[in-house]
This record gives C-alpha cells, sequence and structure tokens, in this order.
C-alpha cells in the first residue's frame, strides 16, 4: 500500500497540471465586462492558489517515492496520498469555478476531471485513514 499510496498518485499531478494550463489559457481569453477574466483579482488568486497547491503536492509525492526504503516511508506515503488526492479534488472545484457554466455542458475536460478526482480520497485509504497514520507515525 505504500508504494500505491505514493507512486500510483503521480496521474494527478498530471491531471493537476493541466487544470491548470486551461485555466490560464481560459482566464487570457474569455472576457467580462471587456476585458480578460484573468484581470480580475480573484481569478488570478485561485489560479496562483492551484498552482501552490500542485507543486506542493508534487513534492510531497516526489519524497514519498524517493524514500520507499527509508525508516519513516509510511509516514512520507500518508502524507503525499492525503496531499495529492486532496489537492486534485480542490483544484478540479476551482477549475469548475473559472470555467462557469461551461465546465458542466457536455462532458468537459473539468467536469471530467472533477469526477476523476473524487474518488481519489476514498481509494487507498481515505483521507480520515491517513490522517490516522500521520497522527500515529509522529507517535499520537
Amino acid at each position: 500500500m505504500r508504494w500505491e499510496r505514493s507512486c500510483l498518485f503521480a496521474g494527478y499531478i498530471g491531471l493537476m497540471d493541466r487544470l491548470v494550463e486551461r485555466c490560464v489559457a481560459h482566464a487570457r481569453e474569455r472576457r467580462q465586462f471587456g476585458v480578460p477574466i484573468g484581470s480580475f483579482q480573484a481569478v488570478r488568486h485561485r489560479i496562483a492558489d492551484m498552482k501552490l497547491r500542485v507543486e506542493a503536492a508534487r513534492l510531497l509525492l516526489y519524497r514519498a517515492c524517493a524514500r520507499q526504503d527509508a525508516p519513516d516511508a509510511l509516514l512520507g506515503a500518508a502524507l503525499a496520498k492525503t496531499a495529492v488526492s486532496e489537492a486534485a479534488v480542490r483544484t478540479a472545484l476551482d477549475a469548475t469555478q473559472i470555467f462557469g457554466a461551461a465546465a458542466f455542458t457536455g462532458g468537459s475536460y473539468e467536469e471530467r476531471a472533477l469526477l476523476g478526482a473524487l474518488p481519489s480520497t476514498i481509494f487507498s485509504g481515505t483521507s480520515e485513514m491517513q490522517r490516522e497514520i500521520i497522527a500515529k507515525e509522529l507517535g499520537l
């Protein structure tokens, strides 16, 4: 399970990267009130948070994969699995906000990404179970 909780979640990093790219492109092209929506602070900050989230999750995942045989490998895998899965859900939700109604018309990439991200907090141990592992590995 340790390997699964770390290495197999790399696909979600790719999903989040793609969502950020699509949101940046959309924010440059989509116009409201005569200006690109990327000129609005709320949209810019949401995309910046998406990027921050994906890079933090990526680093935890890389660390967990690199340290599979380390004494703290279980802790690293639980941290990575929780961070990646929850970041994937949050990033997909943010993307649907940026795309608005277009995210829910005809099976858009954003809609599929959200539907694909939601189960990630459940399989290979729920986020709640990962938090139990983290707490136990910290000595609690």
